[in-house]
């Protein structure tokens, strides 16, 4: 899996697969000619039918301050229909002209529109001994997400963590996780070694 970060003095951004999706040699032809291609869209492989596997990328933000790192959360979103309408448009049910001009209009009532919080995801001391699951109070992560620590190792003499972000959003369990080691290299995805 591609992957990619930058870091910006305490910022540390991460792009990782969003949305994947097959297209005819036609719809690439299309996929080419977004401004995107090659910063957040990238091709991935030809698949045994001649259709070409697409992955989008999305941008993921974190700030590490004093051996805490915080995610950045976008409290502002698209509404669930600009997701919708580009679902409908790589199935075929939605024609060019119709999307382009629905996606155009709600990125232009969105475009540059951001209010970031952050909220802390993970602390070296934030696990007492024998305690693996911590509910963060609202001051420090306004979604009062439950922080578990799945598992801690040592690799290549670095301190390793594996956390899970656990909530529950409209009514249904929310859970994503980061294995991330005591210099905050994500190391599911930096250093490109195997794990069993």
């Amino acid at each position: 899996m591609l992957f990619v970060r930058g870091d910006f003095s305490d910022t540390i951004k991460i792009w990782t697969p969003g949305l994947e999706w097959a297209h005819s040699l036609e719809q690439f032809k299309g996929v080419m000619t977004n401004p995107e291609y090659g910063k957040s869209i990238f091709a991935k492989s030809i698949l045994s039918d001649g259709r070409i596997l697409v992955d989008t990328y999305i941008e993921t933000k974190f700030i590490f301050k004093s051996d805490s790192l915080f995610e950045l959360e976008d409290t502002i979103s698209k509404p669930s229909e600009y997701f919708d309408l580009t679902v409908k448009h790589v199935q075929g049910l939605i024609d060019d002209a119709t999307y382009k001009e629905k996606k155009d209009s709600i990125e232009l009532v969105y475009n540059g529109k951001h209010a970031y919080i952050a909220k802390l995801i993970f602390a070296k001391n934030m696990f007492k001994p024998g305690k693996k699951k911590v509910k963060l109070p609202r001051k420090v992560n306004y979604l009062k997400d439950e922080i578990q620590l799945e598992k801690q190792w040592i690799e290549d003499g670095k301190n390793c963590y594996l956390i899970r972000i656990n909530n529950i959003e409209n009514g249904d369990k929310t859970t994503y996780a980061y294995a991330i080691d005591e210099d905050l290299k994500f190391v599911w995805w930096q250093g490109c070694k195997s794990r069993h």
